[in-house]
C-alpha cells in the first residue's frame, strides 16, 4: 500500500517525472479473472493529504470511520479535534450516539461502555488514546470537516 506516483515516458519536451497523485492504493499481483497476468492496481483507498500525524503516528480519517462502524450504538458521524497541549498532541474524538441507542437502552452505564470501547479500539488499531465525547444524534451531521487540526492555527 502506498501513494500512486506517475511518470510519463512519452513526453520529450516537458516530461512529467514522478508526479505525486496524492492517492493511496495498492498493487494486486494475482492474475485477473479474465486471464490477464499483468499487475493490477486496486481502486483508490484514501488520499495522502487526508493523513494526520499525531505523536508520530499516521492516522487517516477512513481508519477512524472503520473503527466506529464496528461499534453498535454510535453513528459514523464524528469529529476529530487535534490540539497542542504543552509539547504533546491532544486528541478529542466527538462521536454521535445513534437514535436507536436511546430507544433501546440509553443508560449512562451503556454510554460509559461505548466510550471505553472506542478508546480501546483506537488504542489497539491506531495506537492513539483520544478523549472521547459522545454527542446527541444529528449534532455532527452538518459538520463539513471531520478533522479540525488546531495545531496549525
Amino acid at each position: 500500500e502506498g501513494e500512486l506516483v506517475f511518470t510519463s515516458l512519452t513526453k520529450e519536451a516537458f516530461p512529467l517525472v514522478r508526479y505525486r497523485s496524492g492517492d493511496i492504493s495498492r498493487l494486486i499481483p494475482e492474475p485477473c479473472r479474465c486471464g490477464r497476468t499483468h499487475i493490477r492496481m486496486e481502486r483508490v483507498l484514501k488520499r495522502s493529504d487526508d493523513m494526520l500525524t499525531i505523536r508520530g503516528i499516521n492516522i487517516f480519517p477512513a481508519q477512524v470511520e472503520a473503527i466506529l462502524n464496528e461499534i453498535q450504538g454510535v453513528e459514523s458521524d464524528y469529529q476529530l479535534i487535534v490540539d497542542k497541549v504543552g509539547a504533546l498532541d491532544a486528541v478529542e474524538l466527538q462521536v454521535e450516539v445513534s437514535d436507536k441507542f436511546f430507544s433501546e437502552s440509553g443508560g449512562v452505564k451503556e454510554l460509559q461502555i461505548i466510550e471505553k470501547r472506542i478508546v480501546k479500539d483506537m488504542k489497539d488499531y491506531l495506537s492513539i488514546s483520544p478523549r472521547v465525547k459522545l454527542v446527541a444524534p444529528q449534532t455532527l451531521k452538518e459538520q463539513s470537516r471531520k478533522v479540525i487540526d488546531k495545531r496549525i492555527i
